[in-house]
């Protein structure tokens, strides 16, 4: 296996974004409660946000020589997402049921909504540190998702 680069690393951020974006976007294609629905196309459009916020971070990367550190935690990473498919699309495809119980839906997004925070957070490790801002951003922007998905669970809960 070839080393892994932080562009590497970048490029599986804004994979990771758009499968969110798809998976929110397709959630809310399947969810009759109107409130629920505009919680996961809110999430969609913040997801397409995160993955131009990357997008820009890549084209300014540049690629220096690697210390010992940095590879590991590159290989941290690449092993992370080896094992943990951030909304996997073979799961996504699974919810195509009209009967799926909203809460396994919401429950499946706020597990990839903590996976992708640990990520990010690794990440923020590897990049220049004047962009540690710009992921920690992110890393706050994926909390409230997670707290949106908690609201929204609560929500169903008491329907």
């Amino acid at each position: 296996m070839s080393e892994l680069t932080i562009k590497d690393v970048l490029n599986k951020a804004i994979e990771m974004e758009e499968a969110g974006k798809i998976f929110y976007e397709y959630a809310a294609s399947i969810v009759e409660d109107k409130e629920i629905r505009e919680v996961l196309s809110v999430l969609a459009r913040e997801e397409v946000g995160h993955k131009h916020i990357f997008e820009n971070m890549k084209e300014e990367v540049k690629e220096i020589k690697q210390s010992d550190d940095i590879n590991e935690y590159l290989k941290y990473l690449n092993s992370f997402l080896n094992t943990k498919s951030v909304f996997d699309r073979k799961k996504i495809e699974s919810y195509n049921d009209k009967n799926t119980n909203i809460t396994d839906i919401i429950d499946f997004a706020m597990d990839r909504e903590q996976d992708t925070i640990l990520y990010y957070m690794t990440l923020m490790t590897v990049v220049r540190e004047e962009q540690n801002f710009l992921v920690q951003k992110i890393i706050d922007e994926e909390r409230k998702h997670f707290i949106k998905l908690n609201q929204a669970k609560k929500l169903i809960e008491k329907k």
